[in-house]
């Protein structure tokens, strides 16, 4: 077999594979004719994007950042549209539902970074079905 079927009922992973998720596999090659048989194979992995922003730049927690900084993120798996929030508060970041919508996946915030206070933002993923809501970060 050089395939592995996943997502169809009757198969591992009858619901697909779930995003935001890693997998590690390997393949042991064995040979009922040669007695140092089996041979154990090397372990390799591949990683589900997740379905919210990730990977923010600044870094969650970051100190000393630029007051011309530009947030960079990076979009969520099928994501077509990113919606930032951003303040001052957490709790008003957080519980934010008019943002800033984005087709890219940066944001200059030119004006509103202020020198040795914390920023807060968060960036919601929309796929065309579904808006996922993302992590709160900071900076200061």
């Amino acid at each position: 077999m050089t395939s592995y079927l996943a997502g169809f009922p009757g198969f591992a992973y009858p619901d697909g594979l779930v995003a935001g998720t890693t997998y590690y596999w390997r393949i042991d090659e064995v040979n009922e004719a040669e007695p140092n048989s089996p041979w154990t194979g090397d372990v390799w992995s591949f990683s589900i994007p997740p379905r919210k922003a990730y990977n923010p730049d600044p870094a969650d927690g970051a100190k000393f950042i630029a007051s011309e900084a530009t947030l960079i993120w990076t979009g969520g798996m099928d994501a077509k549209l990113h919606t930032v929030y951003f303040g001052d508060n957490f709790d008003d970041v957080s519980s934010a539902t008019v943002g800033i919508p984005q087709g890219s996946t940066t944001l200059r915030p030119s004006g509103l970074l202020e020198a040795g206070k914390v920023h807060y933002w968060r960036v919601d993923e929309f796929d065309g079905f579904a808006t996922y809501q993302g992590d709160v970060w900071s900076f200061t």
